[in-house]
């Protein structure tokens, strides 16, 4: 398979992913972008900002625009972290509480309508190798600088 292949379908899926996406959490006031910084907040209370960035693997400037949209319409609480002057803690508000599990519905209802005619072994192996590739790609810009 030609590598340009991969990364056509790969772009393919991500793009359709977004726009679905966008559309289920359209009525939310959320965007595909934005919906996985509440998943990691909710999960972990208190987070610091530059550690979302680096579970994420989104630069930091895009997690700040993000985080402030979120805290502009009532789905996070930035509070200066203790420790650190210089960093924030997020925690999510209620609002962001009380949608978390519709978040993770969407979220799941999607992963599963694209393996629907998957094999369990499938599924795994389709799961690991993605990841592989992240993790190839995430070394190889880290090597590029």
């Amino acid at each position: 398979m030609h590598m340009n292949r991969l990364y056509k379908w790969i772009s393919i899926a991500d793009r359709f992913s977004k726009i679905y996406l966008d559309k289920r959490f359209k009525p939310l006031g959320l965007n595909s972008s934005q919906h996985m910084f509440i998943l990691h907040i909710c999960q972990e209370e208190g987070i610091s900002q530059d550690m979302l960035a680096k579970t994420v693997h989104i630069n930091k400037s895009n997690v700040t625009r993000a985080l402030s949209s979120l805290e502009k319409n009532g789905f996070i609480i930035k509070k200066q972290n203790q420790d650190d002057k210089r960093t924030s803690r997020l925690y999510p508000t209620p609002k962001a509480k009380r949608l978390y599990g519709k978040i993770r519905e969407i979220e799941n209802s999607w992963a599963s309508s694209l393996t629907e005619d998957f094999s369990e072994e499938d599924k795994a192996r389709i799961n690991r190798l993605l990841q592989q590739v992240a993790q190839v790609a995430m070394r190889r810009v880290n090597e590029d600088g």
